[in-house]
């Protein structure tokens, strides 16, 4: 069954969705030494990244990141790339990452 959640606006079920993927994180973490997430991108996710990236306890260090989608050709210099946007905000919002497999 699915639990469906409620919330006034985007910034709380963002910090709800944090939350919630940083706990998932951590227990990966203690059970499996690592964890690997896969992150979406658009203006949809800001909020959840930036908490998500806010939160304490994390050793991101032992994250290993994937991104969802890419453009097919698109430069990782474009305003308009995913690689780009996850390199320049995710990544420099996480402090210590260690891996970030961004390529085509």
């Amino acid at each position: 069954m699915i639990t469906t959640h409620f919330f006034k606006d985007k910034v709380d079920s963002a910090a709800a969705a944090a939350l919630l993927g940083a706990q998932r994180i951590q227990e990966a973490i203690i059970q499996h030494g690592k964890a690997s997430i896969v992150v979406a991108t658009g203006a949809s996710q800001f909020e959840m990244l930036e908490a998500l990236t806010a939160l304490e306890g994390i050793d991101w260090s032992r994250v290993t990141g994937f991104h969802l989608d890419e453009y097919v050709s698109m430069s990782e210099t474009s305003d308009a790339s995913f690689r780009r946007y996850l390199k320049d905000w995710f990544v420099r919002n996480s402090r210590s990452w260690a891996r970030f497999i961004c390529e085509r």
